[in-house]
């Protein structure tokens, strides 16, 4: 019985290999643009009418010919509903920058500070140097982030070292140089040349080097500190206004006029620097929403608020410095803001910031 089984199936294959060589030799005969395909709407028929009522029957009725995809391209992916309220400048990356602006500015903070016990250098000398080294910014075409680093590098050395007054303004000499090398791109005409020529007679080459080479010890080689600059360039494109741009970057650079912030994290300060121009009087800037958006673009869970309100007295302080004082750099670079500082800083006083 079983062999005649086997025998039937050798018979019935032989048959269909006969009829497929037979299908194969009358095909290759004709040319192949004269053979005719059914279309695919036969084909999906007929795979449809052998399906019975089996999986593939499904199969075949949910990819029907003409029935649309389910899963349809769009031109613009939808965005979740955290994602639609939140501002365009803020990205999947923004939280995790500041964050590490916030993890890196550690490194900049000035904990132990010795400037007190300085003999020769004191506060009306470092606020000369402050002030030249920013009209040497605007003279060169320097960035404010060569500017920052340069003054930070300064601070750092005040406060670990007692020096003379010589020597400080050779380390004034050397931190520009070695800021310049470091964080401006359009520098590259500030070398050693031109720092000679702005030290005159009282710095020479191979000390140049050697006070260069101090300062990288100093800080182990490790320049690339976190200052406000870096948060100005995070926050200056959710400020609309040019008006509102200037007096922000102006109140930024005023911070380094007042040496006691450097205690302070760079987020606290600029958080404090917005809470006072977002309580400001209309006739000063042009609308408060863009510092109120910078504020909230900056994040207020992250941020200290009784190291804040320590800041703002001492911005106040700093408001109060510029205004009993004429700097020509700072009046240089910002002509028209100056009278603004100190009609900002009545206005900041009269109201609640303060308080």
């Amino acid at each position: 019985m079983k062999n005649e089984i086997l025998d039937a199936n050798r018979v019935v294959n032989r048959r269909e290999d006969l009829q497929a060589v037979h299908w194969t030799a009358k095909t290759a005969a004709k040319s192949f643009e004269s053979v005719k395909k059914p279309p695919a709407r036969e084909l999906e028929k007929e795979n449809y009418n052998k399906a019975g009522n089996s999986r593939s029957k499904l199969n075949a009725i949910q990819y029907s010919f003409g029935k649309p995809n389910r899963y349809q391209l769009l031109e613009e992916k939808p965005l979740p509903f955290a994602a639609q309220t939140a501002t365009r400048y803020d990205t999947c990356y923004s939280r995790d920058y500041f964050r590490f602006l916030m993890h890196k500015e550690q490194d900049s903070l000035i904990l132990v500070d010795n400037f007190s016990k300085q003999k020769e250098v004191d506060v009306p000398n470092r606020l000369i140097i402050v002030d030249w080294l920013l009209e040497v910014q605007q003279t060169c075409d320097l960035s404010l982030n060569a500017w920052f680093l340069s003054m930070l590098l300064i601070d750092k050395y005040l406060a670990k070292h007692l020096i003379s007054l010589n020597k400080f303004i050779k380390i004034c000499y050397t931190s520009l140089l070695l800021s310049s090398k470091c964080e401006d791109a359009k520098a590259k005409s500030l070398d050693a040349a031109i720092i000679m020529k702005l030290a005159g007679d009282s710095l020479e080459t191979d000390e140049l080097f050697e006070l260069e080479k101090e300062l990288l010890d100093e800080n182990m080689f490790k320049i690339g500190f976190v200052h406000l600059d870096a948060y100005m360039d995070k926050l200056m494109p959710i400020i609309q206004s040019n008006r509102n741009k200037r007096i922000f970057e102006m109140m930024c650079v005023m911070t380094v006029y007042y040496r006691q912030l450097c205690s302070h994290r760079c987020s606290h300060v600029v958080y404090s620097l917005l809470e006072i121009l977002k309580h400001c009087d209309g006739s000063l800037i042009d609308r408060n929403g863009d510092f109120s958006n910078a504020q909230e673009y900056l994040g207020m869970a992250i941020v200290d608020k009784l190291e804040c309100s320590e800041v703002t007295k001492k911005l106040g302080k700093m408001l109060l410095l510029v205004q009993m004082n004429s700097f020509e750099g700072l009046q240089k670079k910002y002509p028209v803001e100056v009278s603004n500082v100190r009609a900002l800083l009545s206005a900041a006083q009269a109201g609640s910031v303060y308080s």
